[in-house]
């Protein structure tokens, strides 16, 4: 759910259950333990059973510092406070399972629903989820596995008492040791329903294979670069995989993958008779992307320079074009950027590379929005698997970062929109 239709959203938890409503309208029920179970309100009133993608358990909650306050504030702010903030409830949901399952849950950022799920059938499943987060992770997420568990065609005791190559070969991969060790690798942070098709893609080109088998660590930004074109695979050495597979801020949002996709589109276009650079670092890669979009800002904005006049026609047009509506609604501090011309312009006014955003924005992968206060920034939305929207940049002029409070107020305004944590 996105849109107005989510705001106003108010928090409940009570008999183990989680209830979101809405103008005091029930529109979720949820239970994770000891019967995960799960409903919601269709348009009419009537409830349906639903398998949420949305995250639902976080690490424990650490409730803000407060000022020491007086009878009569403390009663003022009972009045007031009728409903649980959104993360004090989903922070009582998660102590309502036991507490080694919820931590060894709280990594991934979506679908954890058919991981509950297996817990509640075979406590052993926790031993799989302990020892290879994501392998469990991919066959709790596979839906024809979780149709012939739910058929009884394969039962828990036997799926739980499975080599993890064995499983490997269930899923379809490569049952080898060398790729049960690059599983173990990868961050249950990048973990979603499309790695498994990422992964199978990685296993039939064999130099993939070795370049994973020697990184330290496997993230969604270094698998991204992998899964890209045979141009973009090109551009990469040891160095900048290992530096990618190594930033915690690359686990959920491939911001290097991005760049060069955005920066190859471009270069294309400026210079078709030129091989695009080899980078050792991702500070490389955004510089030569900064350049690039530049070069194609200044490109569109001097027709005088150029000789391809059909060239320029096609470009501006696109840079006119109306981009799809924003996924979630702006505010009057918060202001959604709808045309090709708006992005460029955000770019010449912050000095960054959202101009070259125009492609990604069109196929709904990112949204980008003005942040006029408290501070000016730009925003950037990704779109999750869960199908929510979350923060993938939010710079300052000249991508520096933001202040605390900007932030803070960006956080504030997406999470009314979010039913997720």
């Amino acid at each position: 759910m996105t849109g107005k239709s989510q705001s106003n959203l108010r928090f409940n938890f009570s008999d183990n259950r989680l209830t979101v409503n809405r103008d005091k309208e029930s529109l979720y029920e949820i239970t994770v333990w000891p019967k995960p179970h799960a409903k919601a309100r269709n348009p009419a009133g009537c409830w349906y059973r639903i398998f949420p993608q949305f995250r639902l358990v976080d690490y424990p909650y650490k409730p803000p510092h407060q000022k020491k306050t007086s009878q009569l504030q403390l009663g003022l702010d009972i009045d007031e406070r009728q409903h649980l903030t959104k993360a004090m409830a989903y922070d009582l949901l998660r102590k309502s399972m036991p507490f080694s399952y919820a931590i060894a849950l709280a990594p991934f950022r979506s679908h954890q629903w058919n991981l509950i799920t297996l817990l509640s059938m075979k406590r052993r499943f926790y031993d799989l989820l302990k020892s290879s987060p994501v392998l469990a992770y991919m066959l709790a997420n596979s839906d024809p596995i979780m149709k012939r568990i739910s058929r009884k065609e394969i039962m828990m005791d036997k799926l739980t008492g499975m080599k993890q190559a064995e499983l490997l070969d269930l899923l379809g991969l490569p049952g080898t040791k060398s790729f049960t060790q690059i599983l173990r690798k990868i961050k249950p942070a990048s973990a979603h329903p499309e790695l498994t098709a990422m992964l199978w893609n990685c296993a039939k080109n064999d130099s993939v294979i070795k370049k994973l088998g020697h990184m330290k660590s496997i993230n969604l930004g270094a698998l991204t670069l992998f899964t890209h074109n045979d141009e973009i695979r090109n551009a990469l050495t040891p160095q900048l995989l290992d530096e990618v597979g190594g930033k915690r801020a690359e686990n959920h949002y491939p911001r290097t993958a991005r760049e060069l996709e955005d920066g190859l589109e471009w270069h294309w276009t400026l210079r078709p008779d030129h091989r695009p650079p080899r980078f050792q670092t991702t500070a490389d890669v955004s510089a030569w992307h900064e350049e690039i979009v530049a070069e194609g800002t200044r490109f569109l904005a001097d027709q005088t320079a150029a000789r391809d006049r059909e060239q320029i026609k096609q470009l501006r047009k696109k840079m006119a074009v109306r981009l799809p509506d924003p996924p979630i609604p702006g505010t009057d501090t918060i202001q959604p950027l709808r045309t090709g011309k708006e992005l460029l312009i955000e770019g010449q006014q912050q000095r960054n590379c959202v101009g070259g955003y125009i492609p990604r924005v069109q196929r709904k992968e990112c949204y980008i929005y003005r942040v006029l206060a408290p501070k000016r920034a730009t925003l950037s939305l990704t779109k999750w698997p869960d199908g929510e929207w979350r923060i993938g940049e939010l710079k300052a002029a000249c991508n520096k970062p933001v202040k605390k409070e900007t932030r803070a107020a960006v956080e504030h305004w997406l999470s009314q929109s979010r039913i997720g944590i």
